[in-house]
């Protein structure tokens, strides 16, 4: 386990090294200067998108480095957040329920924005301005439902240690 879990953050951290100075800066700049044709809403949507992406590549790739440990339903946590206890683990999940909540919100607004500018001034289906932030706003609060749910729910488990004991026995 010990081979397999070097070289998992390893990696995640050559990764993170690369999409934070190479892949981030340069949808930054595609984003800001050769989306000029885009109307403002999208183009503000993907550049928050991409602020979201990279945040969470430091929060996750850095700071979390979350591991599944086969055969067992359950995660590990192995960067400095919580591998070092700073941050306890229903606090660890809600933040990365909250990056997936946030870029799923981003893309379903970018989706509902374009849907509305396609779709003909007297269709039933579009709304005007109120009504679109009214309904991208009941969404966004429903889906924040499952941050709350992992802040409040997720644990760790009671036999952690014996856990990761029993699964060094099985690479060895």
């Amino acid at each position: 386990m010990e081979i397999g879990s070097g070289l998992i953050t390893r990696a995640q951290y050559i990764y993170a090294g690369f999409a934070l100075l190479f892949i981030h800066p340069l949808a930054f700049f595609l984003i800001l200067k050769k989306t000029a044709l885009l109307q403002r809403e999208l183009k503000v949507c993907y550049f928050i998108n991409q602020v979201q992406l990279a945040a969470h590549d430091v929060w996750g790739l850095l700071l979390y480095q979350l591991h599944p440990l086969l055969p067992y339903p359950v995660m590990h946590c192995s960067g400095f957040a919580c591998g070092k206890g700073w941050i306890g683990a229903g606090v660890c999940m809600a933040i990365e329920a909250s990056f997936t909540v946030h870029s799923m919100m981003l893309i379903i607004a970018t989706l509902h924005f374009m849907t509305q500018r396609v779709l003909e001034q007297g269709s039933r289906l579009k709304l005007g301005q109120i009504g679109t932030y009214l309904f991208l706003l009941f969404l966004y609060l429903f889906l924040l439902l499952n941050v709350v749910g992992c802040a409040l729910f997720a644990r760790d488990s009671p036999d952690w240690e014996r856990i990761l004991r029993s699964l060094s026995n099985l690479t060895e």
